[in-house]
């Protein structure tokens, strides 16, 4: 997860309201389109080297127009 953010949060934003770094990192309640963050717990039954183990799942949702931007800073992290 501190990976995530530390790509996404490595581009300066321009001076915008609301930028993806602010809303990424939840700065401030203004923004109306946050990121969520969620922890749960699901147990597996698949049958793969997490059969009948307990996980713990880390859930990151964010808005649909992020989502080129975080795919493009991804991409270019990955170079």
């Amino acid at each position: 997860m501190e990976d995530l953010l530390d790509i996404i949060n490595s581009v300066e934003d321009q001076d915008e309201e609301c930028s993806l770094s602010e809303r990424s990192q939840i700065l401030t309640s203004r923004c109306l389109d946050n990121w969520n963050y969620d922890l749960g717990f699901v147990y597996s039954n698949q049958q793969n080297k997490f059969s009948g183990k307990i996980l713990l799942v880390v859930i990151v949702s964010f808005p649909k127009s992020d989502y080129d931007e975080v795919l493009r800073r991804v991409k270019e992290h990955n170079k």
